[in-house]
């Protein structure tokens, strides 16, 4: 728990924390990753509910302050 506080305080000071995982949990990290690239885009295109932001969202549906920045990257809301 005095990682989980030293991280909260952290945040509170600077803006950021680290929390170390244990490996079993970085493994397992890594195989959704690397799954992830596996799934067919058919599968992600039926599963992609962007009006109730859920599911896949391809490349560029989100943006962080201004629409024409998209973000590059794919995700996976639940």
């Amino acid at each position: 728990m005095s990682q989980f506080k030293a991280c909260c305080e952290s945040i509170a000071r600077s803006g950021f924390g680290i929390l170390q995982i244990p490996d079993a949990m970085l493994q397992d990290y890594k195989k959704i990753i690397d799954g992830y690239s596996a799934i067919p885009q058919a599968i992600k295109d039926e599963f992609s509910f962007a009006q109730d932001t859920d599911g896949f969202f391809p490349f560029g549906a989100e943006y962080s302050l201004a629409e024409d920045h998209p973000d590059l990257c794919e995700r996976f809301c639940y």
